[in-house]
């Protein structure tokens, strides 16, 4: 079982990682909005794989939103990085 700070390096290591896409140079242009199984795709990332909680600081969890969105909207083609600011409303 992993420790506390070894759990922390490797959700500071998946954000890291993932706010280093280069979102604007992908290539797709369609409408600059989240579906919602992309919102859901988001939300997932964000809970399950980064590490998002509610008794986070708001520092990490807009980091966490910026690198969960960051890889979304990489993976979905968008020019620029969306929703990071709506993913709060998302999880309730």
């Amino acid at each position: 079982m992993l420790g506390d700070q070894e759990i922390q390096y490797q959700i500071e290591q998946l954000t890291c990682e993932n706010l280093d896409l280069l979102v604007v140079e992908t290539a797709a242009a369609r409408n600059q909005q989240f579906s919602s199984s992309e919102r859901s795709t988001v939300a997932i990332i964000a809970t399950n794989l980064i590490g998002w909680k509610a008794n986070l600081a708001r520092q990490a969890k807009n980091m966490i939103a910026l690198a969960a969105c960051s890889l979304v909207s990489h993976d979905v083609g968008f020019k620029c990085i969306i929703g990071r600011k709506s993913l709060k409303n998302w999880l309730k």
